[in-house]
């Protein structure tokens, strides 16, 4: 078979893999065929669909490893296909395999690197993929302040253009309304959720609306949709939702009263231990497979090992909810004031190499304008920069896109620091510094004029 017959081949098996997406053990062979064939011919730009086809083909919980080589070797072909379709494709698979393993440096080099795209790009589509999952990882941070400013700027990035969209933040707003406590917006969300998934058939928008009602106080409903989803718990696909139904259910019945059915989830979940939850397009993290396991067998090391995991990945609201009677405490940081630099190494070159990172384990990293206006915000905590009234709106957007990628570029440097700032830092027509008081930080902002500043503090 020629080279023109063979990727006429491949083509014709991702249009089966696509076509066959409910079937996934027979798309998942189309996909697997598809990539033989790229590999034989050597054509980057098939190789990067065949890649995409088989992520999208292997998504049950079984296939995470599968996944994860997948997934990296997708990233590695961006070396070969600069395409901004691929580099998109490629850093959103990276991050959801990074999420289910709990890898907080892999998930913030990710996310940078979205923003990255965003901003070189231009594209809508981009940006709204950025902000989705900057928002995402915010509440599972539980920054609701800041995930629903960024919810707001993907729904205005996204218009009409970008497919799933509506989907998705309609998932953004149902988990902020949960993490927040409204009920009012708990109820019409679980109401929509629940009537969604009986138009569709869809046991993911069911298991989901479980969930919101028992959050809203109406345990009766959530019972109600548990008794629905329980007879098919053994039939379900081993699909991208398996996960997510199967703890939502499991949530949801050990919340209304259906014991039998929680443990019966919980049998199904203990393989998976270990392992973040996620939606099927990633936009929002669900918790561990380890909290759902405890929330159905009471089970208090389960329950430690949970809040150990959420405590890695920084998922405060997580760790703090109350499904096994855990009381709400304050979040705290490490015992004692953390000293972050953020300045040049050296004060009489600005433009030169910049210094970053905790006290004891800095790095050096290049220069750029944007470090010099996150340096000004931190040395004002309270003050807008760029000031109102001070500088045209072509400027004012100029020092945002700054500031913006050279927070990007320094979660590839230094995780730490660059989370500090993200979480501190309140953005819209201008950023404004606030220091978090539970979590007590000392800047080292460098040279006498930006003398150290203690900030925060309970």
């Amino acid at each position: 078979m020629g080279a023109r017959e063979l990727e006429d081949r491949a083509r014709e098996a991702l249009g089966l893999a696509a076509a066959h997406a409910r079937e996934t053990s027979r798309a998942a062979a189309y996909a697997d065929e598809a990539l033989l064939i790229a590999e034989e011919l050597d054509d980057p730009l098939l190789l990067a669909d065949a890649l995409t086809t088989r992520l999208t083909t292997h998504a049950g919980p079984e296939d995470l490893d599968a996944r994860l080589g997948t997934s990296l070797r997708l990233l590695a072909l961006m070396r070969h296909v600069p395409d901004p379709v691929v580099r998109l494709e490629a850093h959103l698979w990276r991050l959801a395999t990074a999420m289910e393993q709990l890898d907080l440096g892999n998930v913030r080099r990710q996310l940078a690197a979205l923003d990255l795209l965003a901003d070189e790009t231009g594209e809508p589509e981009h940006r709204f993929h950025a902000c989705s999952r900057r928002a995402m990882f915010a509440l599972t941070e539980g920054d609701t302040v800041g995930a629903a400013r960024l919810a707001a700027e993907a729904a205005d990035a996204c218009g009409d253009e970008v497919p799933g969209a509506d989907a998705a933040l309609r998932t953004l707003h149902a988990e902020l309304a949960r993490q927040r406590g409204e009920r009012t917006a708990l109820v019409q969300h679980a109401s929509t959720c629940e009537e969604r998934g009986h138009s569709r058939d869809l046991a993911s928008l069911l298991a989901q609306a479980a969930v919101l009602w028992l959050e809203s106080g109406e345990p009766e409903h959530a019972r109600r949709l548990v008794d629905q989803l329980a007879p098919a718990l053994g039939d379900l696909p081993r699909d991208a939702d398996w996960l997510l139904v199967t703890c939502k259910v499991c949530e949801a019945a050990a919340g209304s009263g259906r014991t039998g059915t929680a443990a019966r989830c919980a049998r199904l979940l203990a393989p998976y231990a270990g392992r973040g939850v996620l939606d099927s397009r990633a936009v929002t993290f669900a918790g561990v497979v380890d909290d759902y396991l405890a929330i159905a067998t009471r089970d208090r090391e389960q329950a430690a090992t949970a809040r150990a995991a959420y405590r890695r990945l920084g998922a405060d609201w997580w760790a703090r909810r109350r499904p096994l009677g855990r009381a709400h405490e304050p979040v705290t940081g490490p015992q004692g004031v953390r000293v972050l630099h953020l300045h040049p190494a050296e004060a009489e070159r600005p433009t030169g190499p910049w210094c970053v990172g905790r006290e004891g384990a800095t790095r050096m990293v290049p220069s750029t304008q944007g470090l010099e206006y996150l340096r000004q915000l931190v040395d004002r905590p309270g003050c807008e920069v760029p000031a109102a009234g001070e500088e045209s709106e072509q400027v004012r957007s100029a020092v945002r896109r700054a500031m913006r990628t050279a927070l990007a570029r320094l979660e590839l440097h230094d995780g730490e620091v660059a989370y500090e700032l993200r979480t501190t830092i309140r953005t819209g027509p201008a950023y404004r510094y606030e220091p978090d008081a539970f979590r007590p930080v000392e800047w080292r902002l460098g040279t006498e004029q930006h003398a150290v500043r203690s900030v925060g503090g309970p």
